[in-house]
């Protein structure tokens, strides 16, 4: 998927509205199937897929492959070796770029499961970030054709996994954009995030899922 078809949730001139929407919905509401808590606490998944992101661990040393909200090529200086998860690069949210995508350019299939993980900390829990995936069901990624969203919101001061499960609908299904959005405008804190990957899931049987976990 080329990036002049990418729709960021927080930028362009329609999308500007869609933002509104989506940062409401984020602090207030639930909305379109979110799962609110990462991690299904009983069953783990099965991973039928590869990683279907690219540079999901930033260890190019550089942001190929994302995008920022103009859609262009985020800036080099959020990939850091100051304190990666694993390996020696690491995505670092401090306001240099507040929205980072990358539109899923592997097929996602209408009906299946697909997991969202990432390592994630920040250093001061009054950071705003949010790490998050939508799928669509046209090439016009905007509010009107997003099929689900899920989300979670960095809080943790020690670099953490957090997942989110997307179950999707028999519906057709054009793409998916993942994304990390800082709708921090106060404070100075930083966020850190590393391994990120977008996965096919099944279980093996009904997942016996903690409550909390189930969709909103």
């Amino acid at each position: 998927m080329s990036a002049d078809r990418a729709v960021s949730p927080v930028i362009g001139t329609v999308v500007m509205v869609g933002v509104v929407v989506l940062l409401a919905a984020v602090v207030s509401v639930s909305f379109l199937g979110i799962v609110t808590e990462a991690k299904d606490t009983n069953e783990r998944p099965i991973p039928v897929s590869d990683n279907l992101l690219s540079n999901g661990d930033f260890e190019t040393g550089t942001p190929e492959s994302w995008i920022n909200g103009s859609l262009e090529r985020p800036d080099p200086r959020i990939i850091t070796t100051d304190d990666p998860s694993q390996g020696n690069y690491a995505l670092r949210m401090d306001g240099t770029d507040d929205y980072v995508a990358q539109n899923v350019t592997k097929p996602i299939k209408s009906g299946r499961i697909y997991r969202l993980c990432a390592d994630s900390k920040t250093t001061t829990q009054d950071t705003d970030v949010y790490i998050g995936v939508q799928y669509y069901d046209s090439e016009s990624f905007n509010e009107d054709t997003t099929i689900e969203k899920a989300f979670y919101t960095v809080d943790s001061t020690s670099y953490r996994e957090q997942c989110v499960l997307t179950e999707l609908p028999d519906r057709d299904v054009v793409g998916a954009q993942v994304w990390i959005y800082d709708g921090d405008t106060g404070s100075s804190g930083t966020v850190f995030v590393d391994d990120i990957s977008l996965v096919e899931v099944r279980y093996l049987a009904d997942p016996d899922r903690d409550t909390d976990n189930e969709p909103a």
